[in-house]
C-alpha cells in the first residue's frame, strides 16, 4: 500500500470517542474517519489507517480494503 493522504489533509476528518459505558474495566473506544473525495482521486482499492497516542498509550486502527468506483458526471 502507498500512503495517499495523512492527517494534515483538509479532506480527512478524524473523530475519537472514548467508552462511556461506566464499565470499570473500560470498553471499546470508537474511531471514525470521514474522507471527502476530491475529483482527483482515482478509482481503485483503498483502505484507511490511523495511528495515534491517547492517555492509555499508542493505538492504531485500519479498515478492510474497499473499492472506489468511477462516477458518471
Amino acid at each position: 500500500w502507498q500512503p495517499l493522504k495523512d492527517d494534515d489533509d483538509w479532506f480527512l476528518r478524524f473523530e475519537y470517542e472514548e467508552d462511556d459505558s461506566g464499565n470499570p474495566n473500560g470498553g471499546p473506544n470508537f474511531f471514525r474517519v470521514d474522507w471527502i473525495l476530491p475529483e482527483t482521486v482515482e478509482p481503485g482499492q483503498y483502505r484507511l489507517r490511523h495511528e495515534g497516542v491517547s492517555n492509555d498509550g499508542p493505538y492504531s486502527g485500519e479498515t478492510d480494503n474497499f473499492e472506489l468506483l468511477a462516477c458518471d458526471s
